[in-house]
């Protein structure tokens, strides 16, 4: 019992340490040391590592202090994907202040910051990792601040002398406040500063950039453009003792602008004209606050349409004045001239014979926003919907369509002004339709009067049909319009009628335009008929009635009605008649003059033949042996 106890506990001990001791084999086994990044990246160190300036952490080559180890592209595959976070593990002090700060240079923004538009993540030949040196890097995003002829010194050296490249609590990241900013480089007190001031006093407490740009101007003062009075050093014009004096004192032109229509709700109501103009200097026209569309913007920003793709090219240039008077104007809108001759005045566009109705009016707006659009050239609404809210859309849809109206391009026929071609049309209709359809106007010998005549419009829609090629009806309906004799041969149908005649099928055996068949007959005449009589051709053939040359169908029958069966011209032997005449070799085949014959078909086959003389299979011995004696 004592033995079986021991055995029991042995065969625990071994049933619970076998799975361990396999599991401790099996993590031994599958074990390997993590390889080094630089083992396969031995490149990006090596052009990294002989920069001049080198990322602390590149230097250590702890990569996965950025880079994760895994991932579908490790080397892209970040800490954090946000850089902005990425970087600001070690640079804590940039992240931190970024986030409260007033003024944020554009790459660190709210959004997904941005370090690498600046800075390289390895190495660089600049400080700070720069991608390169700091002027050369400001000036690849802030290229009009060198506009000017002369050039403000710190520009041209290092942009970091004013502004702090990632924020600042004061306005264009500027490291202390503007006036303090310009005394540390230029003397207030000196002689020559404040004789060049004139009049102005207490300099330090003015924003210098009132009047100067601080990057660049025309002169080496870098003024900005000044109001005649700062010109003329005469401050006191303005700024007297007593009070303010008013604009209207010099600006009196304007001034008589208030009896005027129309009139700016800033320049009447609030008659305060600093609302729009800075008093003493600006880099902007008019000495305006700022540029032009920017300024207008924001009051009429919610009615304007200027932020769409195709922008009025005239604002883009010139800005809102080039059309509307800033102060007040005779016509609506504040507009500098009415409407109807506004436009005008760059688009000259002289009235021909045909002119569209609101082109006529002068009614541009129905058509064109005058600001900005998502069209092109300004269209209120893509082409064609535009054409749909005067012409009946249900017109221009149907089970044949123009191809120009499937594309939606009225312009591809039509003028949208004026033109001398009726319904607008941009060149004469024979040469719009051969611009496309040239293959129909080419010179064949059978020309349909409507082709010859430039008549398309009398066969055709322009636009869109029930029937194919856009016939203007049925073909036969069409085709009877012009052709009277047929039209009549169908309405009392009196004789045998050919089937697709009939059935008022015109073009199974007529082209519509026109080729060098008589009739304009799709094919040669026996090619035609024999497309459907094909029973003619079969069989054996020594001798076939027809010569494409010299005899067709159309010799024996009729193409739309006879009154003879098969539609023959006439009978036998008449129309044989009219081609074989009595001669003494046909008198002496038929022992008689053939005008005698009652019926030619008795003995010949009209069609072909597998005998001479297209005679028919079955015939008399005595006839087969020309032994006509033997019974007449």
């Amino acid at each position: 019992m004592r033995l079986k106890c021991v055995l029991l506990v042995i065969l625990i001990i071994i049933v619970v340490l076998t799975p361990l001791s396999a599991k401790e084999r099996g993590k031994g086994s599958r074990g390997f040391k993590p390889k080094e990044c630089l083992e396969c990246h031995t490149t990006i160190y090596e052009e990294g590592i002989r920069k001049k300036i080198v990322h602390e952490v590149f230097k250590r080559k702890n990569c996965e202090a950025c880079h994760l180890r895994h991932g579908k592209l490790a080397i892209r595959s970040f800490v954090y994907r946000d850089e902005g976070k990425l970087c600001g593990q070690c640079h804590k002090n940039i992240e931190e202040k970024v986030n409260i700060a007033k003024s944020i240079h554009t790459p660190l923004k709210e959004g997904e910051r941005k370090c690498s538009p600046c800075h390289l993540p390895h190495g660089s030949e600049e400080i700070k990792l720069l991608k390169a040196s700091p002027q050369e890097l400001c000036i690849s995003c802030h290229k009009e601040i060198l506009q000017g002829e002369k050039k403000h010194s710190p520009t041209l050296k290092d942009c970091q002398i004013c502004h702090d490249p990632h924020f600042s609590d004061i306005p264009f990241n500027l490291k202390i406040e503007e006036n303090q900013l310009c005394r540390e480089c230029h003397n207030y007190k000196d002689f020559s500063f404040q004789k060049a001031h004139g009049e102005l006093k207490n300099l330090e407490k003015l924003k210098c950039s009132k009047c100067h740009n601080p990057h660049s101007g025309p002169s080496k003062y870098l003024e900005k453009k000044l109001h005649q009075p700062i010109v003329k050093e005469s401050c006191k014009s303005c700024h007297r003792e007593e009070k303010i004096a008013e604009c209207f004192e010099c600006h009196k032109n304007i001034q008589n602008k208030v009896f005027e229509k129309a009139q700016h709700g800033n320049f009447i109501k609030e008659q305060n004209c600093k609302i729009c103009h800075d008093p003493h200097a600006s880099i902007h026209k008019k000495l305006l606050i700022k540029k032009e569309e920017t300024l207008c913007l924001e009051c009429h920003n919610k009615k304007l349409t200027l932020d769409r793709k195709i922008k009025h090219t005239i604002i883009s240039k010139k800005g809102c004045s080039s059309c509307h008077n800033p102060h007040a104007s005779q016509a609506e809108k504040l507009l500098i001239a009415s409407f109807d001759t506004l436009c005008f005045r760059c688009h000259n566009l002289q009235k021909e014979k045909v002119n569209h109705p609101p082109f006529a009016k002068n009614e541009c707006k129905t058509c064109h926003d005058p600001h900005g659009t998502f069209n092109k050239n300004l269209l209120t609404s893509p082409i064609p919907q535009l054409c749909y809210t005067c012409h009946n859309e249900k017109k221009f849809l149907d089970v044949t369509i123009h191809k120009p109206v499937v594309e939606g391009n009225c312009f591809s026929c039509h003028k949208a002004h004026t033109s001398n071609e009726k319904g607008l049309l941009s060149k004469d209709k024979l040469t719009l339709c051969k611009d496309c359809h040239s293959s129909t106007f080419e010179e064949n010998k059978m020309r349909h009067k409507p082709v010859k005549e430039m008549r398309c419009d009398l066969c055709h829609s322009y636009h869109a049909s029930k029937f194919p090629f856009l016939i203007k009806g049925e073909s036969a309906e069409t085709c009877l319009i012009c052709h009277e004799v047929p039209k009549k041969q169908l309405k009392t149908k009196k004789g045998i009628l050919h089937s697709p005649f009939e059935e008022e099928k015109c073009f199974s055996c007529h082209q519509g335009h026109g080729n060098n068949f008589k009739f304009y007959l799709r094919t040669s005449p026996n090619l035609l008929c024999t497309s459907c009589h094909m029973d003619i051709l079969k069989g054996k053939i020594i001798s076939p009635h027809t010569d494409e040359d010299k005899v067709n169908c159309l010799n024996c029958h009729k193409g739309h009605l006879s009154n003879n069966p098969k539609l023959l011209i006439s009978l036998s032997p008449n129309l044989c008649l009219t081609c074989h005449k009595d001669t003494p070799l046909t008198n002496k085949a038929h022992n008689c003059k053939i005008s005698e014959i009652k019926d030619c078909l008795n003995c010949h086959t009209p069609h072909k033949s597998d005998k001479l003389k297209l005679l028919l299979p079955q015939s008399h011995l005595p006839f087969n042996e020309k032994r006509c004696d033997a019974c007449h």
